[in-house]
């Protein structure tokens, strides 16, 4: 398995469109993180600028699994040093442990990300808060060892509301008077802002696991497909700035869990089989799909629910690639399965 590290700016921003029932409510809702099926959407879209004889053979690649994304996370390294650390989602199981009188339950649920050794070593939630690890800020906590200096404090992002001038407005909903009034108007969007410090850097990485069976052109297709998307720019808006990535660099990804378990942490967004219901343990749901799109913005795609990076799960599931094309307006929506071993002491809490 490799990780693939976009390397950002500091203050380089994204805007991860979620979904929203009004369309005047798109702007104001960003994810915190580049779900699975943003990463494949981006990479469609530069496969059909370049190969788009190879968009339906692509298609059912990633769909038998022969290559699967997860979710792009946080990732971090220290200034004048090669050492990457990996965040990973914070298992969802975890926030239904009981706790000592002595830890805030507040603080463990604010915390969304922990580094690779703490999931790998298994740490108790208990001995975050300890003299073992460390928490540059509320949402993540790393172990002390992975640091190679001392232990800095930093934001990994933070949400920023940016005012631009609406130029149209197309909402069915608005009678005349109040589209005029619209013209010119102003508004806000809300993107991802990615800011580290001084001494940390903080970009976006995800895993990608590629079949050894993959033929060689296709294997030089996607790289350089990959190529193109990072260049490309990921999520919305990227004509006014959000979503430049400065580059790429690709590194083996290995987190040997101490002591695994028989569960699996899923690291990509994921839909659902009702033949697979089963095995999805501990979970949280999201809306996907829904997007508006035409010259008056009036039509939109159908929504599907989503369980969200990670849910814990018992046994495999399988990749799909979900077809919501209307109109002759294409869109697949990808449904990953990329996992890592739940370690011991997170299955049993």
């Amino acid at each position: 398995m490799k990780a693939v590290i976009l390397k950002c700016r500091h203050g380089s921003r994204f805007h991860l469109g979620e979904y929203a029932d009004n369309q005047n409510a798109v702007l104001y809702n960003t994810a915190e993180y580049i779900h699975s099926d943003v990463l494949f959407g981006a990479f469609i879209a530069a496969l059909a600028k370049i190969y788009p004889e190879k968009l339906h053979d692509f298609r059912q690649l990633f769909g038998e699994g022969k290559i699967r994304f997860s979710s792009a996370f946080y990732c971090t390294k220290q200034k004048n040093t090669d050492k990457y650390i990996y965040l990973l989602p914070k298992p969802l199981s975890l926030n239904l442990i009981e706790l000592n009188e002595h830890i805030d339950h507040k603080a463990l649920k604010k915390i969304k990300f922990i580094s690779s050794g703490i999931y790998r070593d298994g740490i108790a939630p208990e001995k975050w808060f300890s003299d073992e690890c460390v928490m540059p800020n509320s949402q993540c906590v790393f172990l002390k060892e992975e640091f190679e200096k001392d232990y800095p404090n930093f934001s990994l992002f933070e949400k920023v509301d940016l005012q631009k001038v609406k130029i149209h407005t197309d909402e069915n909903d608005k009678d005349e008077k109040e589209k005029e009034e619209g013209e010119g108007k102003l508004h806000a969007q809300t993107d991802i802002m990615i800011m580290g410090s001084e001494e940390v850097d903080v970009n976006w990485y995800f895993l990608l696991d590629l079949n050894d069976q993959l033929s060689k052109d296709d294997e030089n297709i996607f790289y350089q497909t990959l190529d193109l998307m990072i260049s490309n720019g990921i999520g919305g808006d990227r004509s006014s700035g959000c979503g430049k990535i400065e580059g790429m660099e690709i590194e083996d990804f290995n987190v040997n869990v101490n002591n695994p378990s028989n569960r699996q942490l899923l690291l990509s967004l994921a839909f659902p089989k009702e033949t697979e219901k089963d095995k999805y343990l501990y979970y949280k749901t999201k809306i996907r799909g829904g997007m508006w799109y035409g010259s008056g913005k009036n039509e939109r795609f159908k929504k599907i629910m989503a369980l969200e990076e990670g849910c814990i799960l018992e046994g495999n599931i399988s990749p799909q690639i979900i077809d919501l094309t209307k109109n002759n307006k294409p869109l697949w929506k990808y449904s990953g399965n990329l996992v890592l071993p739940l370690p011991m002491e997170y299955a049993n809490s």
